[in-house]
């Protein structure tokens, strides 16, 4: 008899267990994943379009738009970002297109009116006017690359050059002006944004925006 009640409180045991798991199975899967639309009616800002995202080391996430649009998100509300001459620490230009963290997990920004960098413990940014040493009349300075010590970025759509992280130093790398003028290669948001840095080699790849390759 007791060996009898024994066997049917393991049966009944394994059975209420399987169907817990099932339960829960059921609903981790179910639940596991969520899509979430963040919009301008949710505080994104005015734009539609945005060209670049990153998340910073707190956790922020930032959206860049090419249309003039800094947006720094906390996960419950957005901040804009807007430039203002009065107002010490404030961006340049909020026309962001390319963004990059250093290994100080400052923030990089590719703007229409040379580089940015977003001091994430000073909450200040510092700009940079585009490389100057240059023909071209466009000011655009983004960066695509970042080591321990440098940024890597495009100015002016004909210099590559580096910024030393600690002392904001910038170097000129290479003039790609005579490339461009000949029509070997037209920088583009295509060769900015996946263009990569090999200190291997100590060279620079990136896609030029043309039928040649």
């Amino acid at each position: 008899m007791n060996s009898r009640k024994i066997i049917l409180f393991v049966v009944c045991f394994v059975a209420s267990n399987f169907i817990i798991a099932q339960q829960i199975k059921k609903e981790t899967t179910g639940n596991q994943y969520r899509a979430v639309h963040w919009g301008i009616d949710d505080g994104l800002g005015k734009e539609q379009w945005h060209t670049a995202i990153i998340k910073d080391m707190y956790g922020f996430m930032w959206f860049g738009s090419s249309h003039g649009e800094l947006s720094r998100f906390d996960g419950f509300n957005f901040k804009q970002h807007d430039p203002d001459k009065n107002i010490p620490g404030t961006i340049r230009s909020n026309n962001c297109q390319t963004f990059v963290e250093d290994s100080l997990h400052n923030i990089w920004i590719g703007t229409n009116l040379g580089l940015s960098r977003y001091d994430i413990v000073a909450d200040s940014f510092t700009n940079f006017k585009a490389y100057i040493d240059t023909a071209s009349l466009v000011e655009e300075a983004f960066p695509f690359w970042a080591s321990s010590n440098e940024i890597f970025c495009i100015e002016s759509g004909t210099e590559i050059t580096t910024y030393d992280i600690r002392t904001l130093k910038r170097k000129k790398l290479l003039d790609i002006q005579q490339l461009v003028q000949e029509g070997k290669i037209h920088i583009g948001m295509p060769a900015i944004t996946y263009a990569i840095f090999d200190s291997t080699t100590n060279s620079v790849w990136m896609l030029p925006v043309n039928e040649e390759g």
